[in-house]
């Protein structure tokens, strides 16, 4: 069976939880039933609730493309939102920055406070003062095309992203699947994409792109704007 961008982002997730770092997540699901306290009081077809709760050990893929997270089932990925966190010591921080901005890269939206405004993340990096640097762009910004034309007498690194050498270990980062956006990043344009396995795809051409573009200074989240 081919994998897609779901194997990906689910993959990436895997291995931040393999790195000690904090993954919880919050959406909404029905139940067939709820258990109060007493455990003797069912009440079946419940409302859909809000639930927020940490991975602990496992995310993966189950039949039927269905996220699974420590056995238990989760309806609709792109209702979840995911909460990152690290807990040092026990979190890898350089590993962990790698991988947030890997699913930056991979299309995926990543968001974090920095000072009072909510920020879209491209990369994030460890400093040797215990602090995070990432360069990131206002959310208003990450949701319009980047027109170099009307740019062309400005410095893009002055008004299109921003760094910050000032993020702490206690930041809080938030994900969302973006199926439509990892996409366009994986695959050419009218791409068959039943030709390809997604994560081959993805290590072979797409992670080695990336690679290359910062090795020319390149912000590769900028890239595909």
């Amino acid at each position: 069976m081919m994998t897609t961008t779901l194997d990906i982002f689910v993959g990436i997730l895997q291995k931040l939880l393999d790195a000690g770092t904090i993954v919880s997540l919050n959406t909404t699901m029905e139940f067939e039933g709820y258990v109060d306290e007493d455990k003797d009081d069912a009440v079946p077809g419940a409302d859909p609730s809000d639930i927020s709760l940490r991975i602990w050990k496992k995310i993966e893929l189950a039949a039927e493309q269905r996220v699974m997270v420590d056995g238990r089932l989760i309806d609709d990925i792109e209702d979840v939102l995911f909460e990152l966190s690290v807990a040092p010591p026990d979190c890898d921080i350089e590993r962990f920055c790698k991988l947030i901005t890997e699913l930056a890269d991979a299309g995926h939206i990543v968001q974090a406070k920095v000072g009072e405004d909510e920020v879209r993340i491209l990369e994030l990096e460890p400093l040797d003062t215990e602090k995070l640097r990432a360069i990131y762009v206002f959310i208003e910004d990450a949701e319009r095309s980047l027109d170099v034309d009307e740019n062309q007498d400005q410095d893009i690194e002055d008004t299109f992203y921003r760094e910050s050498d000032e993020l702490s270990y206690l930041t809080a980062f938030y994900v969302t699947y973006d199926e439509e956006e990892a996409h366009f990043r994986l695959y050419p344009s009218n791409f068959n994409e039943d030709l390809e396995d997604a994560v081959d795809r993805y290590q072979r051409i797409f992670l080695p792109r990336m690679r290359a573009a910062r090795a020319y200074g390149e912000v590769p989240g900028l890239i595909y704007h």
